[in-house]
């Protein structure tokens, strides 16, 4: 019998829209698609057929935006179409950038069953933490 936890993430892998999927591990990849560019500029997201970058410089962000081209050619070479158009970089400032994102787990505990509570005595329940 599989955990709830892996029951639910194969459930929401069925789900993603594929984009998506390849977003995420484009976002996760991003310092070993870009080497040692991905010190300079950060994935911040997209609208539309905008990739979002941020810069941690006003001297990066100029000069990057020089190389829209070699910077959109390997990301939509890695998503295997035409996803972006165009780029627009900013600074990155508080933002995180989502290559730095911690990847996200479900912890679940067994909790203790509360004295003189003889419903619940023996019972095991799941209570997930976030």
């Amino acid at each position: 019998m599989e955990s709830l936890a892996l029951g639910l993430a194969r459930f929401m892998a069925h789900r993603a829209d594929p984009l998506q999927k390849k977003l995420l591990e484009l976002w996760q990849q991003w310092d070993e698609l870009f080497g040692p560019m991905a010190e300079d500029i950060v994935p911040l997201g997209h609208r539309k057929s905008t990739l979002l970058l941020g810069a941690y410089s006003s001297i990066a962000m100029q000069e990057y935006r020089y190389f829209a081209n070699q910077i959109l050619e390997p990301v939509n070479r890695f998503l295997e179409e035409p996803v972006f158009q165009d780029i627009r970089l900013e600074l990155v400032g508080t933002r995180t950038p989502l290559n730095q994102l911690p990847a996200r787990r479900t912890v679940f505990v067994r909790p203790k069953p509360l004295l003189g509570d003889r419903s619940t005595a023996g019972q095991r329940t799941l209570t997930p933490l976030i």
